[in-house]
């Protein structure tokens, strides 16, 4: 989905293909770290870690799609997947 998604987002007449696909890649991603269990390592804070990223990226898939769906720029919601998803696992 995302792989689409990417393919395009360089094209504008397909904003609301785009949108479609980043809305079910994000359903897709939120589902897929739920089925982690994530909850029952706590004493793991590198997977939580990752599963934060991991949940940024979908919010940010979310924002993304719903904004192209709307009409609207997407370089605001991008932020939450740059800033939030990459800017988690930064490096010590």
């Amino acid at each position: 989905m995302l792989g689409c998604s990417i393919f395009f987002m360089a094209l504008p007449v397909a904003n609301k293909l785009t949108g479609s696909l980043l809305i079910i890649a994000s359903g897709l991603i939120a589902i897929r770290t739920l089925r982690w269990k994530l909850w029952l390592c706590p004493e793991r804070p590198d997977l939580l870690v990752l599963a934060v990223g991991y949940i940024w990226l979908a919010m940010g898939a979310l924002a993304t799609g719903l904004a192209l769906l709307q009409g609207k720029l997407p370089a605001p919601a991008l932020h939450l997947i740059t800033i939030g998803a990459l800017g988690t696992c930064r490096p010590a």
